[in-house]
């Protein structure tokens, strides 16, 4: 936090601002000496005080490129992170990169060449597919529509004399 610098000890500004901005918050009254602070607004300050230093590290750590200072995922060496990210590629180590030769790049460019072919033959079917399925569609729609429009001859005739179902139903009563 202070380093030397010749003769003189220069104070890390942000150090120290971050240190008034804390006792600051903190300063509730007058007090003369620094043991006259209660114990707990003490440990208060350096609690917030601790927090806001290593906030700000992090913070730092994270944006830097700098070797071991790169934010790598936790505890990560830059060396194993290479080595996850070429392997998620195909290529395991850069050296390996560098040794694939003409023939290899050749043989893999036929590969894609095949497989785009592939993808395109394949989506040119769904898409035949999913027009003939239209058509389908179309055509059963067309047949409910034409079933809903015609009569149906299996509901009962209305009958508009009522009176004599119920002298049907009942017959006579009396013995």
């Amino acid at each position: 936090m202070i380093e030397p610098d010749g003769s003189l000890w220069n104070s890390a500004k942000d150090v120290a601002r971050a240190l008034k901005e804390c006792v600051r918050k903190l300063f509730t009254q007058t007090y003369h000496f620094w043991s006259e602070i209660p114990n707990s607004i003490r440990q208060a300050m350096f609690n917030e005080f601790k927090f806001k230093a290593m906030f700000e590290q992090a913070k730092k750590a994270t944006g830097s490129l700098k070797g071991g200072s790169l934010y790598t995922k936790g505890a990560k060496t830059i060396g194993t992170i290479t080595k996850e990210m070429s392997g998620l590629q195909g290529i395991r180590l850069p050296h390996q990169a560098k040794a694939l030769d003409g023939v290899q790049i050749v043989v893999m460019l036929t590969q894609i060449a095949q497989l785009t072919s592939a993808l395109a033959e394949s989506e040119k079917r769904r898409v035949a597919k999913q027009q003939s399925m239209g058509v389908t569609i179309q055509q059963i729609k067309e047949q409910m529509l034409n079933l809903a429009r015609r009569p149906t001859t299996s509901s009962p005739v209305e009958d508009t004399d009522n009176d004599s179902d119920k002298e049907d139903d009942f017959g006579d009563l009396t013995p």
